[in-house]
């Protein structure tokens, strides 16, 4: 059975239309996902281009020849810098300019110079390959993140696509099922263009699952981060926490919480409007961060409140932190709309003891005590909730925890 060009260039640019306006409605949806901007693009190119290829015969051939196939070349090294974006790094302009515009230029040659559909053939297959190489290989570059399924299905389609193309030269250099001309293919290569327009689909399927991967994880951190100053929330705080007294729990390791909140915050938003108080909130969670190791979680719990989770970390050690957090928030310079804006913030801070076992709320209960002592005795200063006496740090010790005391039990340091 035979297929006309006409006939296959026409299903192909349907198709590409077709997921082109989806891209590019997602695009509109979905600001963030900038590579569903160029998704969409290479499809409604490549669908343009294809359109102008069904006119040969009818119009100059260099427009159908050239320009047609320069167009769908363009439209796949978009998908391309799609990729790129979509791993956070600059499209690849430069090669795919090069690849493009020497394919064009060869094209020329061979349908002007010298008149070949075979070269033409190879021409356009290596451009192809030259392209969709690069991309599948940086697909599963781990340097760009770690592979999702939806990487992985793209990964594989780029290598289908592309040796659709390779199957393709040899098919064409070695006139495996007969020689091709213009207007019709032999079996053979017609089912190798469907087997490149079946790979270019699978692709384009890859990068839905793409971004389907990457909005979830979008609507995932969304649910554990706080939304104005990029920390943890309080869920994720607390869900550390437990994890957190678990593991000292079993391995006697310390552990450590602070609890923090800006002094006299009301006024600032009383009398600089809320988005100064944001503006200071912003700024706190900054200077706290920066003076954090990697383990340790900083979490806004709601409002002016802050906590830190401090893993293998003595009550002492997070009295010395929370002194350093203190002083860099009492001299950090913090500017709204040309005004200075002076905070100050009080701390307290806990120790977890095997009588807490894995009761983060106990914790921090205590770390919030600590930090009231340190409200009514006169703000700017931390308190830190000693252990009980007679509470060593244990051993690693599978049992149960005992029963929590009553929290005026325990001693206070200020």
């Amino acid at each position: 059975m035979l297929f006309t060009v006409p006939t296959l260039f026409l299903f192909v640019g349907v198709s590409l239309l077709a997921t082109g306006i989806a891209w590019l409605v997602a695009a509109f949806a979905y600001r963030s996902l900038v590579s569903a901007r160029y998704w969409g693009a290479a499809m409604i190119i490549g669908a343009i281009g294809t359109a102008i290829g069904v006119l040969r015969g009818q119009v100059d051939p260099l427009i159908p020849v050239v320009l047609a196939n320069g167009m769908m070349l363009f439209a796949v090294g978009l998908c391309w810098a799609g990729i790129r974006r979509f791993q956070g790094r600059p499209a690849p302009w430069v090669a795919i300019a090069a690849i493009v515009g020497l394919a064009m230029a060869l094209l020329a040659v061979f349908l002007v110079v010298h008149d070949s559909i075979t070269v033409r053939v190879v021409v356009f297959s290596v451009a192809s390959i030259a392209i969709v190489g690069p991309a599948g290989v940086e697909l599963l570059d781990r340097r760009y993140g770690a592979p999702t399924p939806g990487t992985r299905l793209t990964a594989v389609a780029t290598l289908a696509y592309g040796a659709a193309h390779a199957l393709r030269i040899i098919a064409t250099v070695f006139e495996i099922g007969g020689a091709i001309d213009f207007a019709t293919f032999n079996n053979v290569q017609a089912l190798l263009l469907l087997f490149t327009v079946f790979g270019a689909q699978i692709w384009n399927a890859g990068f839905l699952m793409m971004a389907i991967d990457r909005l979830r994880a979008e609507v995932a951190d969304l649910a554990v981060r706080d939304d104005l100053t990029g920390i943890a929330n309080r869920r994720q705080f607390f869900e550390r926490a437990r994890q957190e007294c678990a593991r000292s729990m079993r391995s006697g390791a310390p552990l450590a919480l602070i609890c923090l909140d800006v002094d006299d915050f009301k006024p600032i938003n009383d009398g600089h409007g809320h988005a100064a108080g944001d503006h200071c909130l912003q700024r706190f969670a900054a200077l706290a961060a920066a003076r954090l190791r990697e383990p340790d979680v900083l979490a806004r719990l709601g409002g002016d409140e802050f906590a830190i989770l401090l893993p293998d970390t003595t009550a002492e050690e997070a009295h010395r932190i929370a002194e350093d957090i203190l002083a860099a928030v009492r001299t950090a310079p913090i500017t709204w709309r040309n005004t200075a804006l002076a905070i100050t913030c009080s701390a307290g801070a806990a120790e977890w003891t095997p009588d807490i076992g894995r009761d983060a709320s106990e914790l921090a209960a205590r770390a919030d005590g600590a930090l009231y002592l340190s409200k009514q005795a006169g703000r700017d200063r931390v308190t830190t909730m000693a252990r009980p006496e007679g509470a060593d740090r244990p051993a690693p010790d599978d049992s149960e925890p005992a029963a929590a005391p009553h929290f005026g039990k325990l001693k206070l340091r200020p």
